[in-house]
């Protein structure tokens, strides 16, 4: 099957099947509640699977100091379930590995009619090759509004990076608010006109085009990438790139 990014190892019987339905239980040792939470609430979206808890349940995640922080195995069976990772972020990126076995339509907000539940049965063991699995977005030369930041963190969760990269300030606009120097958004989060092609030819396209991030949007940016076992790395440039 296939799973992005491609695991370590996967043995796979898409023949064999194990069905998730509404008496499917789900329960997690400590260290895996968000993991547990974010499975829960994303079947319960798509599915309408309640996936209420239980102390001997269906899918049953724990931690095990025996893997590496990131990494997590999904052992599937005609009866259970067992995921083990080795930290809260190895769980994450083991739920979502079962969101993708379920097939597309486990990724939708609403439940999907008709739609029938199941994992094949057998193994799944992953462990990231880098630390750093990073996307950059340049919000400072094309501001990007807060919703689709939150979209993108969704993104990045789903093929487990772990790292976003906001560029936040260049010469073409400074996008996040300090309190005690309020100009630096009134005024520098936006420009008059933006430059079309390459710099040599000097062509501007004449429309304003500007924003900033409150430091409410950034805190409830930082929480939601964590939720989802990513990190907000911000860069300011400074002392050059301050045009704006």
């Amino acid at each position: 099957m296939d799973l992005i990014p491609a695991p370590l190892a996967a043995q796979l019987d898409p023949s064999a099947r194990l069905r998730l339905d509404a008496a499917t239980t789900l329960g997690g040792g400590p260290g895996t509640e968000r993991a547990e939470a974010w499975l829960r609430e994303r079947l319960g979206a798509a599915g309408g699977l309640p996936l209420r808890w239980s102390a001997d349940p269906v899918i049953a995640l724990a931690l095990d100091a025996a893997l590496a922080p990131e990494a997590y195995r999904i052992e599937v069976d005609a009866e259970r379930v067992r995921i083990t990772a080795g930290s809260e972020r190895g769980a994450h990126w083991a739920v979502e590995t079962v969101r993708q076995l379920l097939g597309s339509a486990a990724f939708r907000r609403a439940p999907v009619a008709g739609a029938a539940w199941s994992l094949p049965l057998g193994t799944v063991a992953d462990e990231p090759r880098f630390g750093w699995r990073g996307v950059l977005l340049d919000v400072a030369r094309h501001f990007l509004p807060k919703a689709d930041l939150l979209r993108y963190v969704d993104l990045l969760a789903a093929h487990k990076l772990n790292v976003l990269h906001l560029h936040l300030t260049d010469d073409q606009g400074w996008r996040f608010e300090v309190k005690r120097y309020p100009r630096l958004t009134e005024v520098g989060s936006w420009r008059e006109r933006s430059m079309v092609g390459y710099r040599a030819a000097g062509r501007r396209d004449d429309r304003p085009h500007g924003g900033y991030y409150t430091q409410e949007d950034l805190r409830e940016l930082v929480a939601y990438a964590a939720e989802r076992g990513s990190t907000v790395g911000p860069e300011n440039d400074l002392p050059g790139h301050t045009q704006a």
